[in-house]
């Protein structure tokens, strides 16, 4: 079971506890994680938030309109810059998890935050040439690659134990609250300043927050850990090792379900402002639409982290990719109700937000923590090509037909697939009991 897994690593005295003492030493541990992970944890969800590609993608839809009229670039070309993404995550994604994993987080953080915001307000600068929006993408991608959340998720994991998932869903949620309140500015600024300028003023919120936040909290929380319960030390160089985890059937099956599962939940997101205009909704209509869709997300990653300490993990995700299968297959009919619509939102972002958090859940309680940064960096390509592609696929074939509907449905369909292997997966393996 996996509660036993971590009572077995914690310091037990030879004496007898009685059923009192033992709740309250629990009780004990439990503040004392989240006492000496606040500070983390509230880093974690400022760089989530703020960081790459939530600051990039999130605001997408809401600028893509406007670059298309002012360049007459289709909406294909624009999510071109996203495929861009999904090529550098696929390179250099492992490479960075190994930094993180030899470096700490701290380092990487600071320094792609400065990048990822400067390199974002190199789009304000765009004068008409695909070849410079690209290359613009494809320095952000390289730059930003320690502002994601395969970084920030490493301290997390390592730090929680008996609330791992609560605190992921908390900390990644940070999207959700971009969603509602980066797509509201990024509108405003463009209303008030220009496109340009709202480029240059999005730009600037990961260098001012995110990266002196970033020294702050990371080394704070290094600092408390190391006076921090046996449990936690010993868990967080608990797992596989690298060769195990490579050789493993867990380690192939994660992959196998996070390629067709992030294209699903991906191509969608982008795209939403775009796939309500196509059913004949006024602009005022999106933007009053698509901030619940933060809000959905916010639900969906605490509430599911919440769930991921108290429920079997794969068949929580099977849960809510029926959610998401179900707001594709809604989003795809022909005659669209602003009732529908906001269904639909509720039940995609809801969906979105669980399955990305409990992606980073699996990977630490199937394979531990030992090599967290290197194995999650490389099932985050996987994650990557289907983000990065799914996007792109759903704007194709909008210019191609006009709509979204057989993307949409097979994007349903293809949940099918992850669903099923995830549940081969098994019961959590001990890492605290066999590896420390």
């Amino acid at each position: 079971m996996r509660r036993a897994s971590f009572i077995a690593c914690a310091p037990t005295g030879g004496e007898q506890m009685t059923r009192g003492s033992s709740t309250q030493a629990q009780a004990s541990r439990d503040w004392k994680e989240i006492r000496t992970g606040w500070r983390v944890l509230v880093a974690a969800t400022l760089g989530v938030m703020l960081g790459f590609p939530t600051l990039a993608v999130q605001t997408l839809g809401v600028f893509a309109p406007f670059l298309a009229s002012t360049f007459k670039w289709s909406f294909s070309e624009i999510m071109g810059g996203l495929v861009i993404v999904t090529v550098v995550v696929i390179v250099i994604g492992p490479i960075t998890g190994y930094l993180c994993d030899r470096y700490g987080a701290r380092p990487l953080v600071f320094t792609s935050s400065v990048l990822l915001g400067f390199s974002f307000i190199g789009f304000a600068f765009s004068t008409g040439s695909l070849v410079q929006y690209y290359v613009t993408w494809l320095v952000m991608s390289v730059g930003a690659a320690g502002a994601t959340q395969l970084v920030w998720t490493r301290p997390l994991n390592e730090h929680f134990v008996v609330h791992r998932g609560l605190a992921l869903g908390i900390a990644l949620s940070g999207v959700g609250f971009f969603t509602i309140c980066g797509k509201l500015l990024a509108g405003s600024l463009i209303a008030a300043v220009g496109w340009r300028a709202a480029f240059g003023g999005i730009g600037l919120l990961p260098i001012v927050i995110v990266a002196p936040v970033s020294l702050w909290a990371l080394q704070s929380m290094s600092e408390g850990c190391s006076s921090a319960a046996n449990v936690s030390r010993k868990l967080a160089l608990s797992g596989m090792t690298l060769s195990q985890a490579l050789r493993h059937r867990r380690f192939w099956f994660l992959g196998a379900a996070f390629l067709p599962m992030s294209f699903a939940l991906g191509g969608p997101i982008p795209n939403i402002e775009n796939i309500l205009l196509s059913h004949g909704f006024s602009h005022p209509t999106v933007l009053s639409l698509t901030p619940w869709l933060g809000v959905a997300l916010i639900i969906g990653r605490t509430g599911g982290g919440w769930l991921a300490d108290r429920t079997w993990v794969p068949l929580l995700a099977c849960a809510f990719m029926s959610l998401n299968a179900i707001a594709s297959l809604t989003l795809a009919q022909p005659h669209l109700t602003y009732k529908m619509a906001l269904m639909s939102i509720l039940l995609l972002g809801t969906a979105t937000g669980a399955e990305i958090d409990l992606a980073s859940y699996l990977v630490a309680r199937y394979l531990g923590i030992r090599h967290y940064g290197l194995l999650y960096g490389i099932l985050y390509s996987m994650v990557a090509i289907g983000g990065g592609v799914g996007p792109s696929l759903f704007a194709g074939m909008f210019d191609r037909t006009g709509t979204y509907s057989l993307v949409l449905i097979a994007s349903a369909i293809s949940l099918l697939c992850p669903a099923v292997v995830l549940l081969l997966l098994g019961p959590y393996p001990e890492f605290a009991k066999e590896d420390v």
